[in-house]
């Protein structure tokens, strides 16, 4: 086999091997500055922050309830929900609207950063350090633009919540 027979086979099989690489994507958003991602699978919606309606009797994780485009939807305080410190929504808020098999909701978050598309070979598993509130609501994490990702699993979130109340 020639040099140019070699060259131009492995060029093939980098073409066969990139066209089988399976990518997922997340939409990647800050909470108290860090990074977290959902599986865009489960994200509706990304709404800038509006008034939350207080509903009286709720558990504190929910902020209350907002109307858009025709439909109420709730609101969820994803920093109560973590274990993190309360902060008033800004400017660079954003609802999150998600839907799960259990739950039709929103998270309320610092920010929204990007949607990214991931390779699944770069998807690792959750770091054994993070908190426990957060560990047992994640599904992995992965690096990107040189900073650390953790993706938090929305049906853990949603049977979490579901618990709560």
């Amino acid at each position: 086999m020639d040099v140019g027979s070699q060259v131009a086979a492995s060029d093939e099989d980098l073409e066969s091997w990139q066209e089988e690489e399976k990518y997922e994507n997340f939409l990647v958003c800050s909470l108290d500055n860090t990074l977290f991602a959902f599986h865009s699978t489960y994200i509706t919606k990304v709404e800038p922050y509006v008034h939350i309606t207080y509903v009286p009797g709720c558990p504190e994780y929910v902020l209350g309830v907002i109307h858009i485009r025709g439909k109420i939807e709730s609101v969820l305080d994803l920093r109560t929900i973590l274990g993190l410190v309360k902060k008033e929504p800004d400017s660079k808020s954003r609802i999150i609207l998600f839907k799960t098999d259990k739950l039709d909701s929103g998270f309320l978050v610092d920010s929204v950063e990007d949607i990214v598309s991931i390779p699944q070979s770069a998807l690792q598993q959750p770091l054994s350090s993070l908190p426990d509130a957060i560990k047992l609501l994640i599904s992995g994490e992965f690096h990107y633009q040189n900073r650390h990702i953790v993706i938090l699993d929305v049906d853990k979130l949603s049977e979490k919540i579901l618990e709560i109340e």
